[in-house]
């Protein structure tokens, strides 16, 4: 599910229709030459968090990886998994085998912590 560009007129309209939008993770699959740094940001007052990895496990495993590497601290990351590729147990060993410094939590608690940073 796409809204266009990010940071695009067909996002921002669709955020200003959602009255109470507590946050929005826009994309199903991942766009093309978003990376962590630039992936999260707010727009019109409602976090937006693009998918900057996804698809397969490995592909999570490795955006994951990827990002840690990066050394931006605190990083609000959406990765996206596949619904009809993925088992239980690939969730658990992606959780289990994650960086040390990888916390994993809710939608809810994303939007949540994006927010007190900006405190």
């Amino acid at each position: 599910m796409r809204y266009g560009e990010p940071k695009g007129e067909g996002l921002k309209q669709y955020i200003r229709g959602m009255k109470g939008l507590a946050s929005i993770m826009p994309d199903y699959g991942t766009i093309r030459g978003m990376t962590p740094e630039t992936a999260s940001y707010e727009l019109d007052g409602v976090p937006v968090f693009h998918a900057v990895a996804g698809g397969s496990p490995e592909k999570v495993k490795k955006g994951l990886e990827e990002a840690a590497a990066s050394g931006v601290r605190p990083l609000f990351m959406h990765c996206f998994m596949l619904n009809w590729d993925w088992k239980p147990e690939d969730l658990l060993r992606v959780v289990r085998d994650a960086p040390a410094d990888v916390v994993f939590v809710r939608p809810d608690e994303l939007g949540y912590l994006f927010r007190q940073k900006k405190e």
